[in-house]
């Protein structure tokens, strides 16, 4: 868990933390840094680190949780005028988009079960100003396609931009269609046979 605090000294030194903590990635696989490493790389002491994380994992949660209050803060999302689920997404692929680093350090150390948790507080602490009646495969689908979108981009050079690239999957998610209990029940007969 983290606890950092708002005074700004306590935010400088959390922001100092995760600048040690991307240092030592640089040189290490990221499940292998630990506390003394990021400690070595500041000059923090380990009192301060435990001041405001429990672990390194919770330097990158509280990372994650300020990118989405800064991404609800960019958008003008407030708890008192609904956003619509797809509008939502749209203003998500945007975001990462434009703010991409996080996003993608999260994906290239496969820490995104980090970002989603994350990402389902923003959810939770905002369902009234975002229309929060969804299933859980939705919310992940509306977390997992801004992913999709950024990390695409990057491995195939893609040039879309996020309004084409949000017109190209609506217009591929349709060829997604409940399948009748009919067609499984034959297709599966015709497998035993």
């Amino acid at each position: 868990m983290y606890h950092v605090g708002s005074s700004k000294r306590s935010i400088d030194c959390a922001n100092m933390i995760y600048s040690g903590l991307c240092s030592c990635v640089a040189e290490k696989d990221l499940n292998a840094v630990t506390i003394t490493d990021i400690q070595k790389k500041t000059g923090i002491a380990r009192s301060s680190f435990y001041r405001s994380f429990d672990s390194v994992d919770d330097v990158l949660a509280w990372k994650c949780s300020l990118f989405y209050t800064n991404f609800l803060s960019f958008y003008g999302i407030d708890f008192e005028k609904p956003v619509p689920l797809n509008k939502l997404m749209g203003y998500l692929i945007e975001y990462y988009n434009d703010n991409r680093e996080l996003p993608l350090f999260m994906l290239r150390h496969e820490k995104t079960e980090i970002m989603y948790t994350q990402y389902l507080e923003m959810l939770k602490d905002c369902r009234h100003a975002i229309n929060i009646n969804i299933s859980a495969y939705s919310a992940s689908l509306v977390f997992q396609i801004p992913l999709l979108f950024i990390s695409c981009k990057q491995k195939y050079h893609s040039k879309d931009t996020p309004e084409e690239f949000i017109e190209i999957v609506s217009k591929e998610l349709h060829l997604i269609r409940p399948v009748s209990s009919d067609l499984i029940t034959s297709e599966n007969s015709n497998e035993t046979k």
